[in-house]
C-alpha cells in the first residue's frame, strides 16, 4: 500500500506518539560512513548525530571546512548535513554505533508544514533573560579590552 502512495495524506492518531522534533532516526551500526550530503535534508536544520558503542578510536571528518571531530562514545554532533560533506571512514576496536536524528524537505512538503528557517542568535537572544543577557555583555567587553 505504502509503495502505492496509499495512506500518505491520511493523518494517523500515533503521530502523537512520535518522540522527536526529527521526522526520522536512524541507526548505523559497525558500518563506516561514506563521503556525503544529505540531498534529502531540510538545509537550515542541524542533523543531531550521537556517537555510541565500545570502539576506541573514531573521527568524523567535515572536508568542506577541513574539520576531523573526535567522535568516542557519547559524544553528540550537530551539522548541517545537507551543507556540509560529511564522514567517518573508519574506527578501531569494538563496535560503532551511529543514532542518526534528521529532517527530510519531503516530509514537511508531504504534512503541508513550514519548512524550519536557518538558526539564528536572535531566536535565542529573545528568551535569554535581562541579567544572563547583562552578564554576557559585560564579559563581551572585558574580552574585547583585553585583545587591545
Amino acid at each position: 500500500m505504502l509503495k502505492q502512495g496509499d495512506g500518505l495524506h491520511t493523518w494517523y492518531e500515533d503521530i502523537n506518539l512520535w518522540p522527536s522534533v526529527y521526522s526520522g532516526i536512524q541507526a548505523i551500526i559497525n558500518r563506516t560512513t561514506p563521503c556525503h550530503r544529505d540531498s534529502g535534508a531540510a538545509a537550515p536544520v542541524f542533523d543531531l548525530l550521537v556517537s555510541a558503542g565500545t570502539h576506541r578510536s573514531a573521527a568524523m571528518t567535515l572536508g568542506d571546512i577541513q574539520a576531523k571531530l573526535s567522535y568516542m562514545p557519547g559524544t553528540i554532533i550537530l551539522v548541517c548535513g545537507r551543507v556540509l560533506r560529511h564522514e567517518v571512514p573508519t574506527w578501531k576496536g569494538g563496535e560503532r554505533i551511529c543514532i542518526a536524528h534528521f529532517m527530510r524537505d519531503n516530509v514537511h512538503e508531504r504534512l503541508c508544514l513550514p519548512r524550519p528557517k536557518w538558526v539564528s542568535m536572535d531566536s535565542y537572544r529573545d528568551m535569554m533573560s535581562f541579567q544572563f543577557l547583562s552578564r554576557q555583555n559585560s564579559h563581551s567587553k572585558r574580552t574585547h579590552s583585553q585583545k587591545i
